[in-house]
């Protein structure tokens, strides 16, 4: 049989063979090369028969070596024996660390005098397969058991027997199935059991064999499997490529390097042929192709579009999102799928998952007012930010409703004076707004803010009692302060109480990035004119033309003139600015509509009992097993998300969650830093969890448990502390 020359011929031969699958003694095996074969033929192409006779397939020597050896197992198929219920039905199964197997016979009459091998087998079935991805990964207990769970699962007809079944393997460790030891990690044991379960509701004997005796399971497995020391090396070399650069904080990692000039123009040069025809140099490009103005990246240059893109969306761009990164990429590079490109990277970000909140956004009651100019209408409020080393808990919010421009004023409290003075502030810069709008707080409603109004002429708008979503554009830009000031902190690992000296980079970050809502401008340009500061400045423009800086000129004589410009410019984008709110609020009036969640079979395997303040009764839907878990534990299964390196751990542990207190175990001195501390058993974790705690921070919250514990352990020096306290 000749060599199929197209993607169809050899796609038709596997569909074909496929039929024989289960009487060809290690078909994947077989399969697998020619397999991977087509799969590399189709690889960013379409699977339709018109493409398929299309693609043109050439053949290596060891490629056509796997072809023959496919067609010799086609040739020697092994007739099947329709399953007798009287006979004894014996499953055997196999794994090495590259493939599995599994093969079950039936004996009409069985000796029990005679060993496995002697006894006349008839074979009834045969499968096989080849571990891939996190599979290669699994442990040997879990290789072994799985041939087992995939028999339990797909053969139940064959299985499900008056008499029972045989099931031989030929591996110690199977045990671990049923009795995993503590040696194994917890989340194999969870995956162990729940194999052991599905066998459960079979009747079986187990039967340990010699692998010399497994003979058929045994050659399955690892007939025609890769060598698994060439595989196991690449892999290992690429783990340790992939792990040199922080998942979590890429940016601040050493091994970051900041993409330049000088990196675009040798992506350049590597991949010059792929330069689209439109790319071209100028004069001051200092060499870089541009197109339409914008520097050409190659697609080919993996490494430096990762790290452009986290240039863009880290640090102080502070993980604002997919349009955030496009209008800013797109300012200044050419690069082709960009969008599906953000759109991957900011799925897989994962400090972005911490900080992102949901997409449901309360309307007000009635019809939203347009403002008609800059600086017209100024919306404040106060945010409370919790503790900080000072006495500074609370942020006052200014912000001009057309152009989303904003203030942040750090205070103790909220009080009228700081209110004042802010306002006063914003006035002797950028004038005075002749609205203001704010809710019914008594630092807002008082004789000393209706004074101010009065001598500035302006009018003081109050929202009614309990709607704080009328005044939405204020309550908009609070959660967008909490969301860049918590990726701050876990960007630059800080603790919550340095919000204060964070509060400068938020308010640079909320008014110097562009967004969509503003037509794709930054406030700042919208509201002073003036150009934005980016990180990407840094990577793509160059110095000077042949290496001198830049001059600029200003012509004295035409700068009426430019104002004039200025001024035009700005009414033009404030306008373009309205009507795209207004598109957008008819758009969204017209597309509010539900979504449908789609649930699948085997999501949940956990049912939530009783919710507890700061934890929750979880009883297993299988075992019927009721613990006591914190939310924080709780998650899909997935096996692709179990490769969880150490960062990610302490990154976990570091999150600001709320758990009850269980109990007080011990007590400390710390004398590291000059206080008392206690060991803290929390609600619905592990005892390895426990964690020593500021007796100064927790003593509010528990100071009925403090009290108990200092009773009933006469803690002399504790008591003391408290009483001092």
């Amino acid at each position: 049989m000749p060599l199929p020359e197209t993607a169809a011929d050899l796609q038709k031969l596997l569909c074909a063979a496929n039929w024989l699958h289960e009487s060809i003694v290690g078909y994947a095996q077989l399969a697998a090369p020619l397999q991977e074969k087509l799969e590399g033929a189709f690889a960013g192409r379409s699977r339709k028969q018109r493409i398929a006779e299309g693609i043109t397939l050439t053949w290596t020597a060891e490629e056509q070596q796997s072809y023959c050896e496919f067609l010799d197992g086609l040739g020697t198929t092994t007739k099947l024996t329709f399953p007798d219920e009287s006979a004894t039905v014996c499953l055997c199964t196999d794994a090495s660390d590259r493939g599995w197997s599994l093969v079950v016979t039936q004996v009409d009459a069985w000796d029990e005098t005679q060993p496995l091998t002697n006894q006349s087998h008839e074979l009834v079935l045969c499968k096989g397969g080849t571990f891939k991805g996190a599979q290669l990964h699994w442990s040997i207990a879990e290789k072994e058991a799985y041939p087992i769970a995939k028999a339990a699962k797909d053969l139940e007809y064959l299985l499900h027997r008056t008499n029972g079944f045989k099931l031989f393997c030929d591996h110690a460790n199977l045990i671990q199935i049923f009795c995993p030891s503590k040696e194994i990690r917890k989340h194999v044991r969870g995956k162990l059991q729940r194999w052991a379960l599905m066998l459960s509701e079979y009747r079986y004997q187990i039967e340990h064999v010699k692998g010399t005796d497994n003979v058929w399971a045994d050659l399955v497995s690892r007939w025609l499997t890769p060598s698994a020391s060439t595989t196991v090396t690449v892999k290992a070399v690429r783990t340790r490529a992939a792990s040199t650069l922080s998942r979590l904080r890429p940016l601040l990692d050493d091994a970051f390097v900041w993409p330049t000039a000088d990196h675009a123009l040798a992506a350049q040069q590597r991949f010059a042929r792929s330069a689209p025809p439109t790319a071209a140099a100028t004069a001051d490009s200092g060499g870089l192709l541009l197109v339409e103005g914008r520097v050409w990246i190659p697609t080919q240059a993996k490494d430096l579009i990762t790290r452009i893109l986290i240039t863009a969306h880290c640090g102080v761009n502070a993980h604002r999102g997919a349009d955030t990164m496009m209008t800013q990429l797109r300012e200044k590079y050419h690069i082709k799928k960009l969008r599906e490109i953000v759109k991957t990277f900011v799925a897989s970000c994962l400090l972005c998952k911490h900080v992102k909140g949901g997409l449901v956004i309360q309307r007000p009651w009635s019809e939203p007012r347009a403002p008609a100019a800059r600086n017209e209408t100024l919306h404040f409020d106060f945010l409370f930010m919790g503790e900080s080393y000072g006495p500074t808990r609370y942020v006052l919010v200014l912000k001009d409703e057309l152009t989303h421009y904003c203030e942040l004023v750090a205070c103790d409290s909220p009080t009228s004076a700081v209110t004042a003075s802010a306002i006063l502030d914003w006035a002797k810069r950028f004038g005075m707004p002749t609205t203001w709008i704010s809710d019914n707080g008594s630092h807002f409603k008082n004789k000393l803010l209706e004074s101010l109004r009065e001598r500035l002429k302006a009018v003081h708008v109050f929202v009614p009692v309990y709607t704080p979503w009328v005044n939405g554009t204020v309550e908009r830009i609070n959660r967008d302060i909490l969301q860049v000031m918590r990726v701050l902190l876990l960007e630059y690992q800080l603790d919550t109480k340095s919000w204060e000296h964070l509060l400068s980079l938020v308010q640079f970050n909320l008014n110097q990035t562009p967004v969509q809502s503003l037509g794709y401008k930054a406030p700042v340009e919208l509201f002073t004119g003036l150009v934005t500061s980016k990180p990407l400045d840094s990577v793509v423009i160059p110095q000077g033309v042949n290496g001198k800086p830049k001059m600029m000129t200003i012509d004295l004589e035409r700068v009426e003139e430019e104002l004039d410009s200025l001024r035009e410019s700005l009414a033009e984008m404030h306008q373009e600015v309205t009507d795209r709110k207004e598109r957008t609020r008819m758009y969204q009036r017209m597309a509010k509509r539900g979504t449908l969640e789609n649930f699948s079979i085997g999501d949940y395997v956990l049912w939530v009992v009783e919710a507890l303040e700061y934890s929750y009764k979880i009883e297993h839907l299988l075992t019927g097993d009721v613990v006591e878990v914190h939310g924080s534990r709780l998650k899909f299964y997935d096996d692709a998300s179990l490769d969880l390196t150490d960062e990610i751990h302490e990154h976990i542990a570091k999150q600001g969650i709320v758990m009850g207190v269980e109990e007080i175990k011990d007590h400390r001195f710390n004398e590291v830093t000059q206080q008392w501390e206690l060991l803290i058993s929390w609600r619905g974790l592990q005892d390895v969890e426990d964690s020593w705690e500021p007796l100064a921070d927790v003593k509010r919250d528990i100071p009925l448990l403090i009290q108990e514990y200092v009773e009933a352990n006469e803690a002399a020096d504790l008591r003391t502390q408290l009483e001092d306290a």
